[in-house]
């Protein structure tokens, strides 16, 4: 009969109260002979049940991996590219995923398996990491902390120690990420780069020096973004040159080159890891589930609870065993929220003083309701005496006028929902609305309380007027948005430089993109279309009150305005519009509440 381990381990130690078993201990096996026999398993096979060493992998994880981490060693990394290594050896370590097995300890022929890949992995990093060094040792402006990290990685090791088999990673995963980063930019040169390149790195800011001593640099803008140059000359020759007045700089768009002087060619480039927020993490999940052993963390822990102490397993499952990968609802825009938050707070201070709950309705906004009526227009000081609660000779015309012929009032309150309309159509996909129009009314209902019959119809008729001028104008200010994203995009690309400007990318894999083309600072703003802000910044929900008397006579109004995006999605301000007093007319706010986090994706429509 087949023995199913998963299950006997588990009962074995169950009935140990949760105490991890030992096969040795005389008193364990007796309990073990009470579950075999239990599952109707012969008592004689269990001389034949031996104990498995699961395999330990101890990731370098944390503190310990802070090679990854480091902006110079990943910019050294990807510039040995530009040394004409061969991008094979990092190829073979990248596509190990690919190749290898996941394994499911559940014999010793399995752990023998394991373990040859593991050696399989040492040897291809020892081919990666001589492949870096051999680019280190051609000449070039290195930078000394980046040189000295990837000088310094320490390739994984398998050890035996008591009988298990234990698995080192050391810097495997800071080899892979500097093998990918030196792979992205073999491509870029190989297919962008007419010259055979040196480049400026850690001279990078006396580069900077000489183009702002030069009076070349955007105006008013931060550090340029290029992290490295790349020229048909030395460093030294291309700053010498740089510095020179006499020779002339000259942007070619066409192929993303600068011309110096007669002869120098140069290409800026910014270094980055991947173009998507995990590209650079896909080896490190992928080669991680290879040794994971296959298993849940609920498997591995039956398994390990027969050889290890309960603060053994936490340690090795709970702190790093699997992969702690940080997923992104929508990666292209999260990686982008900052930028964005920067904008929405430029209009947050609006946002805040337009709902200023009490805040005093002006004048010309009653003027606006009564338009076309026989009757005095308001003055400041009128709505001044109304909101002390005094029912003055205005308000009481007011009410009558529009309580005995409220056709021409509802007409004027449909004409500012269709300017609401046309703003919310003119910002795309900036808003978003739900307008449901109040029907044609000949007579407005008196309510119990009126000091004037149709008083707290025609203040809520006041009140919806003075809402929609407010809507407006949110939707009119959301349309700046996108300047405000449009120049924060181009000095964050850009920064301070006025020439052409490449991306070269760490390749993780095969279909990773390499580099990207990114033009100037001047046409990136120019071809800066607000279509490409696919943000819905507010929402406007409209329609008749109907959940009291007296029903559809007037709006309830509904703002969302967008507050922030965070990494768990994005957040609105909800903000309703609630009903006026019989006294007074205000702009009253029923409530204000923050709502989400919402998938990035998620429209208004299916929030409102």
């Amino acid at each position: 009969m087949k023995i199913n381990y998963d299950k006997l381990v588990k009962e074995w130690s169950d009935r140990m109260s949760g105490r991890a078993p030992i096969y040795t201990n005389r008193y364990h096996r007796t309990v073990l002979r009470d579950v075999m026999k239990d599952f109707g398993y012969s008592l004689e096979l269990i001389d034949g049940v031996q104990p498995i060493f699961i395999p330990n992998v101890i990731l370098n994880e944390g503190s310990n991996q802070a090679a990854t981490l480091n902006t110079a060693m990943m910019e050294t990394a990807a510039l040995i590219g530009t040394t004409g290594v061969s991008q094979q050896p990092f190829i073979d370590l990248l596509s190990a995923p690919k190749v290898f097995n996941v394994i499911k300890i559940t014999k010793k022929d399995d752990i023998n398996d394991f373990k040859k890949q593991c050696k399989s992995i040492i040897d291809l990093c020892k081919e990666a990491k001589k492949e870096l060094l051999k680019g280190l040792g051609k000449a070039g402006d290195w930078n000394s902390a980046g040189v000295g990290l990837i000088k310094g990685f320490t390739l994984p090791e398998l050890k035996m120690e008591d009988g298990v088999p234990n698995f080192y990673e050391n810097n495997l995963q800071d080899i892979a990420v500097a093998g990918g980063l030196a792979w992205g930019m073999l491509v870029f040169v190989a297919e962008k780069v007419s010259f055979k390149p040196n480049f400026i790195h850690d001279k990078i800011m006396d580069f900077y020096k000489a183009e702002v001593n030069r009076g070349i640099t955007r105006k008013g803008a931060k550090t340029a973004t290029p992290d490295a140059i790349l020229s048909n000359v030395d460093a030294s020759t291309l700053l010498k040159a740089l510095k020179d007045d006499t020779n002339e700089i000259v942007g070619n768009e066409s192929d993303g080159t600068v011309k110096l002087g007669d002869k120098i060619i140069y290409m800026q480039a910014s270094l980055k890891k991947g173009v998507g927020s995990s590209q650079i993490g896909k080896f490190s999940k992928k080669l991680r589930g290879t040794y994971s052993l296959g298993m849940s963390n609920k498997e591995a822990s039956n398994y390990l609870l027969s050889h290890y102490e309960p603060n053994e397993i936490e340690q090795m499952i709970y702190e790093g065993l699997w992969d702690k990968v940080k997923s992104f609802t929508s990666s292209i825009f999260t990686k982008a929220k900052n930028l964005v938050n920067s904008g929405l707070s430029k209009l947050k201070g609006f946002f805040s003083k337009s709902f200023n709950d009490g805040a005093t309705i002006k004048a010309k906004t009653i003027n606006k309701l009564t338009s076309g009526y026989t009757i005095k227009e308001w003055t400041e000081d009128d709505v001044n005496l109304l909101m002390e609660g005094d029912m003055n000779a205005p308000t009481r015309a007011t009410v009558k006028a529009i309580y005995n012929s409220p056709a021409k009032a509802y007409s004027n309150l449909a004409k500012e929902v269709g300017v609401v309309k046309k703003k919310l159509n003119n910002i795309g996909d900036l808003g978003y609305g739900v307008i449901k129009e109040l029907g044609k009314l000949k007579k407005i209902p008196a309510v119990k309380g009126d000091k004037e019959p149709g008083t707290k119809v025609v203040f809520n008729l006041i009140a919806n007027m003075a809402t929609l001028e407010m809507v407006g104008d949110l939707t009119s200010k959301s349309s700046k948005l996108k300047k405000i994203i449009a120049d924060l995009i181009t000095e964050m690309l850009f920064g301070a430089t006025n020439q052409p400007l490449w991306k070269v990318y760490g390749k993780m894999e095969t279909g990773d993109k390499a580099y990207s083309y990114l033009g100037t600072a001047e046409t990136v703003e120019k071809r800066f279309d607000g279509d490409d802000i696919n943000i819905e910044l507010i929402g406007i929900d409209i329609h008749p009150q109907s959940e009291q008397n007296p029903k559809n006579v007037y709006y309830v109004i509904t703002c969302y305005l967008l507050q922030e995006i965070a990494e768990a999605g994005k957040f609105y301000v909800k903000v309703r519009t609630g009903t006026n007093s019989s006294s007074r007319i205000t702009q009253n706010y029923e409530g204000q509440a923050i709502i989400g986090a919402f998938d990035i994706d998620k429209k208004l429509k299916d929030i409102i």
